[in-house]
């Protein structure tokens, strides 16, 4: 029997806070949106920790558009019952909340799942179990492994966790508390005061805001910290990578270049596109555009990247959906990838990624802050080493990048590193300006030779674009702590001094550098607020106040030939 209430908007009938009772008997709530002539038609579903109410906008759009539209509260967030455990309850929720949906008066009894960043996770946990009426899914700016959403290279994603807990998901859950509503406005402050206060604060297992001596606020958060910070089977468990292609039907992915998710959407499209897909999953697209997670205009940071950049994410659902639910032909020829190259500002087409014609290309860390694709011989004059001190008390600032959501507690997008340059803790190494255009696009990566004091530490990377005025415009990032250099699954510890290969995965990019640009890239051991600091002192993650400074030497020698990987058109 339907409990809620009904409220139209011009043509569409709202039905709010319809229950949906799941296999376990806790019962969700969803709204449900109806165009006028809601007869055989397939049905939209998208569940969020945000709020189902504030999306009429959304839902009516959706319902203009034809379809019947379901936004759902996922458990224990808003209207819907049950405890809120982050990642937890998505595979089985969702797949019973498809099956009601697809049942609903004037469904057509086909359904497509669609979200964006955890809504679109959510969605792929329910596909994952094939509910039989799913046909198709949408998914934008989404994570498929939450260890590297929380933990890339092994470091903690500080700013997006902390602001995400304090300005959203725990503090909405725990509105529900009896003194939900005081909890919920403390949170609102810590997260105004995260930049002047509490992003320093240490040890993390201690970290006020989300008051770790009440079990019934954030004790994931704690949980992670003091629990599983390397990847083990809490987190595997929550992977979707390694299970992608059980998922039989078309998936649109939509990422962006200075989203922290982009790998995700990447790795989301060659899995369904690899061996091992269905003929179905098979007909997946992804498109990347210039993108930060929460926006999709023209504009970024210190970048107008042009009125072709922008998209809308709905208006790209309604497409897709129209041609895999409704049997409508695209307005344009398909391609598998259409990506946006930054620099040229050009939207481009390709049938795989990385697209075909790009190399991955070495680019070595030579003396003086050179970077070149030839470097010393073997029985050539050595190079001496570079040298910098990381002080965990004074980090490097992060300025723009591809971290989330809110600024200015969070930092990204495009923007000047010139500042962060001049710092002695961060090295440059650039190419001489170029001659001709150098066009990349792919997958990005830093073989680091290097040693510390420290028997523990981190080294960041940053590939920047020097133009000509000497503007140095960051395209993408990337850590590595030291332990987990082997794994994040496994720790081993550094011996102070001596020389050790790291790998430092940045997110993929795509961009041409023009005719007097020179390529960049920045090392040093610190990025912050974007990741946590790395103390030094090798005491177990989140559980020390203590810091001590690291001496960090770079080698460049033949024998340690550090480089930066680029995937170059040739």
């Amino acid at each position: 029997m339907f409990v809620g209430s009904v409220e139209t908007v011009g043509p569409i009938t709202v039905e709010r806070d319809r229950e949906v009772v799941m296999r376990d008997g806790v019962v969700l709530r969803a709204d449900v949106y109806r165009p006028g002539n809601a007869a055989d038609l397939p049905v939209l579903v998208q569940r969020t920790p945000y709020d189902k109410s504030v999306y009429t906008e959304l839902g009516v759009y959706y319902a203009n558009a034809g379809y019947i539209f379901v936004m759902q509260d996922v458990r224990g967030q808003f209207a819907s019952g049950g405890v809120w455990e982050p990642f937890v309850n998505e595979a089985d929720d969702g797949f019973d909340t498809v099956a009601w949906a697809a049942a609903l008066p004037g469904s057509d009894g086909r359904v497509g799942l669609v979200g964006t960043s955890y809504q679109g996770y959510s969605a792929w946990r329910a596909a994952l179990l094939r509910p039989p009426a799913l046909a198709a899914m949408a998914c934008a700016v989404t994570p498929v492994d939450p260890y590297d959403w929380f933990f890339p290279g092994g470091a903690f994603s500080l700013a997006f966790a902390v602001t995400w807990l304090t300005r959203n998901v725990a503090s909405s859950a725990v509105a529900k508390l009896p003194d939900g509503a005081e909890l919920s406005e403390a949170m609102t402050r810590a997260y105004d005061a995260l930049g002047e206060r509490w992003y320093r604060h240490l040890p993390l297992n201690e970290f006020p805001p989300l008051l770790p001596d009440r079990a019934d606020v954030a004790p994931y958060f704690f949980e992670w910290i003091n629990e599983h910070p390397i990847r083990d089977d809490y987190w595997r468990d929550l992977s979707l990578r390694g299970r992608l292609p059980e998922v039989q039907v078309p998936v649109l992915t939509m990422a962006g270049w200075y989203d922290v998710f982009v790998p995700a959407g990447v790795e989301t499209f060659r899995a369904l596109r690899g061996a091992g897909a269905g003929d179905v999953a098979e007909g997946s697209r992804l498109v990347i555009g210039p993108w930060a997670h929460n926006g999709w205009s023209r504009e970024l940071g210190e970048v107008d990247f042009g009125a072709d950049a922008a998209r809308s994410f709905p208006g790209a659902v309604v497409a897709w959906m129209d041609h895999r639910l409704k049997g409508v032909t695209p307005e344009s020829e398909e391609t598998p990838v259409r990506y946006f190259s930054m620099g040229d500002r050009t939207w481009r087409a390709a049938e795989t990624w990385p697209p075909e014609g790009f190399e991955p290309t070495r680019f070595l860390l030579r003396a003086g802050g050179a970077l070149a694709e030839s470097g010393p011989g073997e029985d050539g004059p050595g190079e001496e080493p570079d040298h910098f001190v990381y002080d965990p008390s004074n980090p490097v600032p992060s300025v723009g990048g591809q971290s989330c959501c809110y600024t200015p507690q969070s930092s990204f997008g495009p923007y000047d590193q010139r500042a962060v340059e001049s710092r002695p803790d961060v090295l440059v190494y650039a190419t001489p300006p170029l001659t001709e255009p150098l066009e990349v696009a792919g997958g990005v990566r830093v073989e680091l030779f290097a040693s510390s004091s420290a028997p523990d530490t981190d080294f960041t990377a940053k590939l920047v674009d020097i133009g000509p005025d000497s503007r140095a415009i960051n395209l993408c990032e990337g850590i590595v702590r030291a332990r987990h250099r082997d794994g994040t699954g496994t720790e081993r510890f550094l011996e102070p001094g001596r020389a050790e290969r790291f790998e430092i995965e940045l997110q993929p990019t795509a961009n041409v550098f023009g005719v007097g640009h020179r390529v960049g890239v920045e090392i040093s051991s610190s990025n912050f607020p974007t990741y946590d600091r790395n103390p030094n002192t090798g005491a177990p993650f989140g559980r020390s106040a203590a810091l001590r400074t690291a001496r960090q030497t770079i080698l460049h020698d033949a024998g340690h030939p550090s480089a930066l990987i680029l995937h170059v058109r040739r």
